[in-house]
């Protein structure tokens, strides 16, 4: 899951993000950017419900990822692999 904060959040904001995710058991990763900053989620088995993010002050938008790609840093051949299963199902939903 992405977590992409709104432009004016603030430090507390992308805080309560954090640990709101780490209170689920999982981890947060904040990339800050230029004009936003983004948190990945990581350490999930399954669907996590954007619902528990989505009305966290700061909070622009949620985007789900369902796709995994085993192995950090994943190799070259497991990477084409999961670009492949992924244009398999962008392919199957239009």
């Amino acid at each position: 899951m992405l977590i992409v904060m709104d432009a004016a959040a603030t430090p507390e904001d992308v805080r309560r993000v954090v640990s709101t995710v780490q209170g689920l058991g999982l981890q947060a990763h904040p990339i800050p950017g230029a004009q936003r900053t983004a948190i990945g989620v990581t350490g999930n088995r399954g669907a996590v419900e954007p619902a528990a993010f989505e009305n966290l002050p700061g909070v622009a938008e949620v985007i789900p990822v369902d796709l995994h790609i085993k192995g950090c840093p994943p190799s070259p051949t497991d990477l084409l692999k999961g670009l492949l299963a992924l244009l398999e199902h962008v392919g199957g939903e239009g």
